[in-house]
């Protein structure tokens, strides 16, 4: 399974409010959540982006295609409690819903 989003450059995955959801309230598009701390508001996607070289470095919200892909074997991390560990392992038991 191949997953392409227009996230940011890191593909990080955001709650669709603001607040703090420990304890495993999946409201992200991924249902995505942290087996150590249970937080759903900051997994980061290791990503094959397009990018457009800029006068200060990099852009990747700029680059022409736009696309940000990657597979449930990617890396990501937990920007909550720095959990490292392969997507799929941030997936509810059973797989993405």
């Amino acid at each position: 399974m191949r997953f392409a989003s227009p996230l940011s450059a890191r593909a990080k995955v955001a709650s669709a409010d603001a607040t703090n959801n420990k304890g495993g309230n999946h409201e992200h598009f991924l249902d995505l959540s942290c087996m150590k701390c249970g937080d759903t508001d900051e997994i980061d996607i290791e990503a094959t982006v397009w990018i457009r070289v800029t006068e200060d470095g990099t852009d990747a919200d700029a680059g022409s295609d736009g696309h940000h892909e990657y597979t449930p074997r990617s890396m990501a991390s937990c920007g909550s409690c720095g959990h490292t560990e392969r997507l799929y392992a941030f997936e509810p038991k059973g797989g993405a819903a």
